[in-house]
């Protein structure tokens, strides 16, 4: 059995390792004094191990938690967060709200944990800025060349698309469907990633996502032998191009037919605003909006 990067990159358990040092001093023959908490060599008091017992035949014990948590829990939490960091942080449904009487820029360094939560409350999109400033900058050439050649067949295409802390390269999106485009081998994607990104793909297909692979080696070859696989994906997922979802095609539209609508819907509004700025009155102006919604 091999196990994933995430495994193989923990660091050794801190306990665990001084439990071994402390082993290889005593087969030494030093004599060792354990100054650990608790006691390792006795067994727990008989009041704990009683009040334990009790607390398990409780049915209120025997289900899973409320969705929003422990009240009690909570305010535990806000209290060491409290003491440790000298924050007030308080958990309210879709809210958090931090009291503080410092100035996190004079007072606390770059890489205090305050300092971050406090400007994280200022600015909470300020992360997801930074992002997606990077995910711009390292999209590759072999991305965009997909990219273009989806888009070109009429397919609705997000590049980069982010679920939590992980991010797809390209997704088609089609009549309530979707399709997971993963670009593998250029420069931005080496092969040294492969295992990382095998364990990111087996957790997202685990949530339902569908996944096709696209190599730049065969792209660079030949881009249309290697884009037709990812058209027939699509075409097994029925997954049609934007122009003929189910939806236009029920209207009995064509891509055309909407844009000749939409761009003689914008004449009739921009003739409507020039007849009311001309008329220079609130209430013609009113009867004309009035008219042209």
């Amino acid at each position: 059995m091999q196990l994933s990067n995430l495994i193989n990159n923990l660091p050794p358990y801190h306990f665990a390792d001084a439990k071994k040092k402390i082993a290889e001093r005593k087969a030494a023959g030093v004599d060792v004094i354990n100054l650990s908490m608790g006691d390792p060599d006795l067994p727990s008091p008989q009041p704990v191990i009683d009040r334990l017992c009790a607390t398990s035949q409780d049915p209120e014990n025997h289900r899973y938690l409320e969705y929003f948590g422990m009240r009690a829990l909570h305010l535990a939490f806000a209290t060491w967060f409290k003491q440790r960091f000298n924050v007030a942080a308080s958990r309210a449904r879709d809210q958090m709200w931090i009291v503080h009487s410092l100035s996190p820029h004079n007072d606390l360094k770059a890489d205090d944990l305050r300092r971050q939560l406090i400007e994280h409350a200022e600015d909470p999109a300020r992360l997801m800025r930074a992002l997606e400033e990077k995910d711009k900058r390292a999209q590759s050439n072999f991305e965009r060349e997909v990219m273009k050649r989806l888009t070109a067949a009429g397919y609705s295409v997000t590049p980069h698309w982010k679920i939590g802390t992980f991010r797809i390269d390209l997704v088609v999106e089609g009549d309530g469907k979707r399709l997971a485009i993963e670009c593998d081998g250029d420069r931005y994607q080496p092969l040294d990633k492969l295992p990382e990104d095998m364990d990111r793909q087996s957790v997202l297909e685990r949530m339902g996502w569908i996944f096709t692979h696209i190599r730049s080696s065969e792209f660079l070859r030949n881009p249309a032998r290697a884009m037709k696989p990812v058209f027939g994906k699509l075409q097994t997922l029925e997954i049609p191009p934007v122009g003929n979802s189910a939806k236009t095609a029920a209207a009995g539209l064509s891509s055309e037919d909407v844009v000749g609508r939409v761009i003689r819907r914008a004449e009739e509004l921009r003739r409507n605003w020039s007849k009311t700025n001309g008329a220079g009155t609130r209430s013609s102006s009113r009867a004309s909006t009035a008219a042209a919604v």
